[in-house]
């Protein structure tokens, strides 16, 4: 009889050398410290996240704010849509333009969001190594850049 033997190390998986399964396996871990790190905003990492970024940017159209975020415009409809039912942003529309703002209660939030943010920079830099969080962070966005290139249309 043959007993799997349990890894315990993402390193020494017999899936190592796979793409797909260790950028899972980075996600997943990714995101339970985010969740820790948020949990005292009473937020998601997502959620406070797109609140940080209304608070301090002026422009809040959802297709800009999708495209800064790097999610899917339903993503961000689907949680402004929670977030307005906590009564922390506002929907201003006009025509087919919708704004997104901040609303006063998240504003007071504001010292909250950004120590939340923080923690969870300084535990990525505790993990991996002062400032090599960031550069793990371009790395991905560059290689996440080269998976996702658009072809060209051909012009007649």
């Amino acid at each position: 009889m043959i007993v799997p033997v349990k890894k315990e190390k993402a390193v020494d998986s017999a899936f190592a050398d796979s793409l797909y399964f260790a950028s899972g396996a980075f996600t997943r871990a990714v995101e339970k410290l985010a969740n820790e790190c948020w949990s005292p905003s009473g937020l998601t990492p997502s959620q406070g996240t797109l609140l940080l970024h209304l608070i301090y940017n002026d422009y809040a159209f959802p297709h800009f704010i999708s495209s800064d975020l790097r999610v899917n415009p339903s993503s961000v409809t689907r949680l402004a849509d929670q977030l307005e039912a906590k009564e922390l942003i506002e929907r201003l529309t006009y025509k087919r333009l919708t704004y997104l703002s901040a609303t006063n209660k998240a504003e007071d939030l504001l010292p909250v969001l950004t120590k939340c943010d923080d923690d969870f920079l300084e535990r990525c830099d505790q993990l991996l190594g002062k400032g090599n969080t960031s550069i793990v962070a371009g790395f991905l966005n560059r290689a996440t850049d080269k998976l996702t290139v658009k072809k060209e249309r051909k012009t007649k």
